[in-house]
């Protein structure tokens, strides 16, 4: 017998196309988006916004890890050794990537780079799935997912604002609306959908507040209206995501007002504010007037994917278009719309939205936003019209607008991973390496009114170091990371103030003795200690509010555990 048809199956098999494009596609969006974001490869930093802050962070993110602290409270370098609660009130997950790239290379800038490059890698992955999944086309998958990663605020978020947290929320955005689109469908619950909601809370607070509005708009205008059935459904994705992401966003609130960050005066986020800083049509569309050192437009997705819609809508359809894709490509433009007459006169809508809409601060930091959904809607668009000819000009399309795209960063030779590192040893980073100082403690004095004499005050109170009533003498006063030894002689009971900034995680106890209240005097650290000799361990522990936070978050990874092995849902 020959062997021959068995012999051309198998090569027929192995060079299937449809079956080779399956891993083809992401190959390719990997190489493309390393070549377009390869000065992420250099290990020399570049100047941003943040200055050298992202990496200087990292840095404080890799000790307290090393030191056991796996969920840190506070970076303890900062404000010169006073310590600064940033990771109690900033979302972690750039970061501890960031962190766990460093710790791998043993090279913090590499490591910083790497956490950017994988968002825009992940990210690029996680739309390819979205459009592919929703148009069955994984041509139109790579289309939708070069156009992605390549809009114009993409690049100026990595090179320019240096925005680690909110390059990460970009990952997860396809996969909430691919999950959501199942729900649509009638499909159960999937197991990535929550994942993906705990990812971008975890990522970056802010926008997920906007993309949840972003997500309302979709339902809301969803035609036919959504049944009660997927209503619970999303509802109780979202409720798992939540509380996946409970361990850091309920502290997050419940701490909030005890810090400046509280205050939308102080976090430049009252509606006036934002309202100054809105943009005009023309800036839109061009990118000029630069704002920031930014070229803040839409892009040319931006533009082609409303022209494109309203073509669809004008022209008779062609025989083969599938209307259903075409429809949700323009209900994508709904809340495109939206932001576009936010961002050019943000303050009516703010006047309805809560206060918390207002720390956007920055009205163009929505483009992130309109250029996921422009993408999306360009891509199913294309799909739209069934034809490979179009498909093929689409992809041309955002080739030619790849080409010219991307941003040369500032790269500067002295920033090595060594370099950075000698900043936070010897004489620590004075301030917090946040532009407003906003997670100071509000008793430390009126950052809203007065901010540079309060902070001012501030560091001076730091360089006087430990100060003790009559009758104690601090004999010594050591940091070791977030942990404090410091040695008192008492002829009386009396009190002392550290030179370290109050909050409520840090625990005091006597060297093999019993505990010591902390209390917060003007900002500040302060002991009550009895008579005698002492050798008191300051030390950073875990509130019983984040206890019961991380039992919720325990609680919904059950739950989600359970939605990946089930057979069928009860929703």
């Amino acid at each position: 017998m020959s062997t021959q048809p068995a012999v051309g199956l198998r090569l027929r098999r192995l060079f299937d196309w449809s079956r080779g494009a399956a891993l083809l596609y992401p190959t390719a969006l990997v190489v493309l988006g390393t070549l377009l974001y390869s000065p992420l490869l250099d290990r020399h930093g570049f100047h941003s916004h943040e200055g050298a802050a992202t990496y200087l962070r990292v840095l404080e993110y890799v000790r307290e890890i090393r030191a056991g602290h796996w969920i840190p409270q506070s970076l303890p370098d900062l404000f010169s050794g006073a310590g600064y609660a940033f990771p109690r009130f900033y979302p972690p997950l750039g970061y501890a990537v960031a962190a766990a790239f460093t710790a791998t290379t043993s090279d913090l800038v590499l490591g910083v780079h790497l956490s950017f490059l994988a968002s825009v890698l992940l990210s690029s992955l996680t739309m390819y799935f979205f459009v592919g999944s929703v148009t069955r086309d994984r041509l139109i998958g790579l289309l939708g997912a070069i156009a992605y990663i390549s809009f114009p605020y993409r690049f100026q978020d990595v090179f320019v604002r240096s925005a680690l947290a909110e390059c990460w929320g970009f990952v997860w955005y396809p996969l909430i609306l691919l999950g959501g689109w199942h729900l649509r469908q009638g499909s159960r619950i999937a197991w990535y959908l929550p994942i993906a909601i705990a990812g971008l809370v975890l990522s970056h607070s802010q926008m997920a507040l906007y993309f949840a509005l972003v997500c309302v708009l979709l339902l809301a205008s969803a035609r036919p209206l959504p049944n009660r059935s997927m209503l619970l459904r999303c509802i109780w994705s979202v409720c798992i995501g939540l509380g996946l992401a409970a361990w850091f966003w309920i502290p997050q609130r419940y701490y909030l007002d005890t810090v400046w960050a509280g205050d939308p005066a102080a976090m430049w986020s009252n509606p006036e504010f934002v309202h100054s800083q809105r943009l005009n049509p023309v800036t839109l569309l061009t990118g000029m007037p630069l704002r920031n050192a930014m070229a803040l437009s839409v892009g040319g997705v931006g533009i082609l994917a409303p022209v494109l819609a309203l073509i669809a809508w004008a022209l008779p359809l062609p025989s083969g278009q599938n209307k259903g894709l075409g429809e949700s490509a323009r209900q994508l433009l709904i809340p495109w719309w939206a932001m576009v007459f936010f961002m050019v006169s943000p303050r009516i809508f703010l006047a309805i939205l809560p206060d918390a809409f207002g720390y956007i601060q920055f009205p163009w930091r929505l483009l992130g936003l309109m250029g996921l959904l422009s993408a999306s809607s360009f891509a199913l668009l294309i799909a739209s019209w069934n034809s490979k000819r179009v498909t093929f000009a689409g992809l041309l399309a955002v080739c030619a607008l790849v080409l010219p795209s991307g941003v040369v960063p500032n790269t500067l030779p002295e920033w090595t991973s060594v370099a950075l590192a000698r900043e936070l040893s010897g004489p620590r980073a004075e301030g917090g390496l946040t532009s407003l100082s906003e997670y100071l403690p509000r008793t430390i004095g009126d950052l809203r009114g007065d901010y540079e004499g309060t902070i001012d005050r501030v560091k001076r109170t730091i360089g006087r170091g430990p100060q003790a009533s009559q009758g104690l003498l601090v004999r010594s006063y050591v940091r070791k990371g977030s942990e404090s030894e410091i040695a008192v002689e008492a002829d009386r009971a009396g009190a002392i103030t550290l030179p370290l900034i109050y909050y409520d995680f840090y625990h005091a106890r006597l060297r093999g003795g019993s505990e010591l209240p902390v209390r917060d005097s003007s900002g500040f650290v302060a002991l009550t200690l009895p008579p005698g000799e002492h050798l008191v361990v300051l030390s950073e522990q875990i509130t019983g509010v984040q206890w019961v936070a991380l039992a919720v978050s325990l609680g919904a990874a059950l739950i989600c555990l359970g939605l990946a092995v089930r057979k069928e849902s009860p929703l």
